[in-house]
């Protein structure tokens, strides 16, 4: 995005491959960003990390599914009737 900076504090302690930072996939670094910040003259966005854990709540990933219909791309398209896709 044009005009946009993006200040980060890395760590080469902690490894990953993921492009954590969405619209900035692009960028490459040398470690894991702990806090970065992104933004221009008229608006900023800090994002800190608050801890790191060698293990994961598998709980974290179950999705209440109350309230939603569960359906194919193709019944998805059509319950739009065609508007864009």
């Amino acid at each position: 995005m044009q005009g946009m900076t993006v200040n980060a504090y890395i760590t080469e302690e902690v490894r990953s491959n993921a492009k954590i930072i969405k619209g900035y996939e692009a960028l490459s670094y040398a470690g894991f960003p702990l806090e970065y910040k992104i933004g221009n003259d008229a608006f900023s966005m800090t994002t800190t990390t608050k801890s790191i854990e060698n293990k994961v709540d598998a709980s974290k990933f179950k999705i209440d599914g109350t309230g939603y219909t569960k359906m194919t791309m193709e019944e998805f398209q059509k319950s739009f009737g065609g508007m864009g896709f």
